[in-house]
């Protein structure tokens, strides 16, 4: 009976294999040294063309690439490349373990023939029929090519972030030379670029980069390879050069060319991305941004970052920073700064769904904890206040004692439900925005609050497609993660921050507006987040290196900028919502429930 399982065993596994090889693609093309990469064109949600990556390519034979590239590729990447025959059954065998360990697929054990497969031929998708696929295709590659042809298809192929593929383009991007001149730090820096182009790119987090070259080096060494000392903090990396002012959508296309290769894989023929951007919208945020700019300035604050989102996730328009072509960090989501007070909204609905009440009383007086003695920004107190009133004045020391009589682990776990995944510590300074997170995740949880409760996660792809098929769709499962009396209450708190409290200059005629301001310790970063029934968006301002602004508040240029901005968007801007499907219960109990709470007036 056993020996039956496992002839039925095996002979499943061979037919699948004889499958699978008969689907094989034409692998001839890795002989083609002129072959151009594909276009990729941008659309916004209009239709309207954005920008159209064409074909940069320049392709190298393997001769004219240094031996401490070739050597630091393979000590990182696949040191038993000239051994194996396509698979390397240690590797595999070791990565696979890894994912046992974790329950999860963390490593892949793929070679470099096998990445060359999937980069050619193959999607990114982790599926068991693709990476059976990408194992028969190395093996095949690997009886038609010679070790040195294929490295030199890979290295003129592989993906080096910021839309550079292939070795050439990449040293010329980062360093301003062709691959031939590169020093060992540098291809040090290329290598470890393979692992994760957007986290290691050297333009945006150098010492990211250098952490990871190091790793490569000392690759390199444990695969018996001489070399010479290293010095990383000589190298130079080359600004990018744009003309000011004429590519801020760039921030958008950049993250979006990211994104795109991570759900296809590196595009086999041109294809088109239908994004979400809205160019009317870019538009609007970029002038907006540009018309408080020498106001910003003048305040101490060298930086800003705007995204702005539909109720869906849908990202319509996005500034990374001032200008592009001064800066191509995109510090929406790039970079992690201190929330001060817009993390409030965050404590307070905690605090609502365990059991607190708009109206109920909470004491604003003296607190000390340990060595730690919590301010209010006035540094007054004020007795006996009610929860909202504490809220939308964003008093310090009752967001405080609400968070402890809530329980730091429910502030935190409703933190996670509104899709915030950096850090945070496990005390009570959490209640007053001491962690560190982008602006994508703050506002995105701002915009599951203005979408009912259900959750939604920021994109920005519709779709992408071939001249023949589409090839990758959105597609989410929405679910209510928020109902009910917290989610009334913590609307109506966020719209009294604009009426009465610390977001009045983010107030617009006739529109609702819900909103948060927020500043950190010594003024060093303001913020101010917001939503109307059409658009939720977030603003930062402050310096990148962390130090303090003349006295700038969420509540002042970044709260009157959002207004700007919002005031124009919201009149062109469509309202689209991301809404789960709702079942004869869950309609039974929405219109039966307890509607103790007032309903914001449809005009104001």
């Amino acid at each position: 009976m056993i020996v039956c399982v496992y002839v039925c065993v095996y002979v499943s596994i061979f037919i699948f294999m004889l499958y699978l090889s008969t689907t094989l693609p034409d692998i001839n093309q890795i002989a083609e040294r002129e072959n151009l990469r594909p276009e990729i064109k941008f659309l916004d949600v209009n239709g309207e063309e954005i920008i159209t990556y064409g074909d940069s390519h320049e392709y190298v034979p393997l001769d004219n690439m240094p031996d401490d590239l070739i050597n630091a590729v393979i000590s990182v990447e696949d040191r038993n490349f000239f051994k194996h025959q396509g698979v390397d059954p240690r590797g595999f065998a070791r990565a696979m373990l890894t994912n046992l360990k974790e329950m999860r697929l963390v490593q892949g054990g793929s070679t470099i023939t096998q990445q060359l497969a999937k980069n050619l031929f193959l999607t990114n998708k982790r599926t068991i029929k693709r990476k059976t696929q990408e194992a028969i295709l190395a093996i095949y590659i690997e009886s038609k090519f010679t070790k040195d042809e294929i490295l030199e298809s890979y290295l003129n192929n592989v993906y080096f972030g910021a839309g550079n593929y292939g070795v050439e383009t990449a040293s010329k991007d980062y360093f301003g030379k062709g691959i031939y001149d590169v020093s060992l730090e540098e291809a040090a820096m290329l290598a470890g670029l393979l692992k994760a182009p957007s986290a290691y790119n050297p333009k945006y987090h150098k010492d990211r980069a250098i952490k990871r070259a190091k790793i490569v080096t000392s690759a390199m060494q444990d695969n018996d390879i001489e070399i010479a000392e290293v010095n990383f903090d000589a190298v130079e990396i080359i600004a990018n050069t744009f003309s000011t002012g004429a590519h801020n959508y760039r921030y958008f296309t950049d993250m979006a060319s990211d994104l795109a290769y991570g759900y296809i894989g590196e595009p086999k023929q041109d294809i088109i991305v239908n994004t979400t951007l809205d160019l009317r919208l870019q538009k609007m945020a970029e002038e907006s941004v540009a018309a408080y700019r020498e106001e910003i300035e003048g305040r101490n604050a060298d930086q800003i970052a705007l995204l702005s989102m539909q109720k869906d996730g849908a990202i319509i328009a996005m500034m990374g920073g001032f200008d592009y072509g001064e800066s191509q960090f995109n510090r929406t989501y790039q970079a992690k700064r201190q929330t001060g007070s817009a993390f409030k909204m965050i404590i307070y609905l905690a605090a609502l769904e365990n059991g607190v009440r708009p109206r109920d009383y909470i004491e604003d007086s003296h607190l000390k904890l340990g060595d730690w003695e919590p301010k209010n920004f006035d540094s007054k107190y004020h007795g006996d206040v009610k929860v909202e009133e504490a809220f939308y004045n964003s008093y310090n020391i009752p967001a405080v004692k609400i968070m402890q009589q809530t329980g730091v682990n429910n502030t935190i776990s409703m933190a996670r439900k509104l899709g915030i995944t950096a850090d945070l510590e496990k005390n009570l300074t959490t209640a007053l925005g001491s962690n560190s997170v982008s602006l994508l995740e703050l506002t995105n949880a701002y915009t599951i609050i203005s979408n009912d409760g259900y959750n939604v996660t920021p994109y920005a792809i519709k779709s992408i497609e071939t001249a023949d098929e589409i090839i990758y769709e959105h597609d989410s499962e929405n679910t209510q993660i928020l109902k009910g009396k917290p989610l009334k209450y913590i609307n109506q708190m966020l719209e009294q921050v604009v009426e009465k409290g610390s977001g009045k200059r983010a107030k617009i005629k006739r529109v609702n507006v819900y909103g948060k301001t927020g500043t950190t310790q010594n003024y060093k970063d303001a913020w101010f987040i917001g939503y109307t029934d059409k658009l939720t968006t977030g603003i930062w301002i402050g310096n990148d290196d962390a130090t303090a602004t003349d006295r700038l508040t969420g509540g002042s240029i970044p709260a009157a900028l959002w207004k700007t901005y919002t005031e124009q968007a919201n009149r062109v801007a469509k309202k689209v919502k991301a809404d789960g499907k709702r079942g004869f219960w869950d309609m039974l109990l929405g219109i039966t429930q307890d509607n103790d709470v007032k309903p914001a007036s449809s005009t104001k």
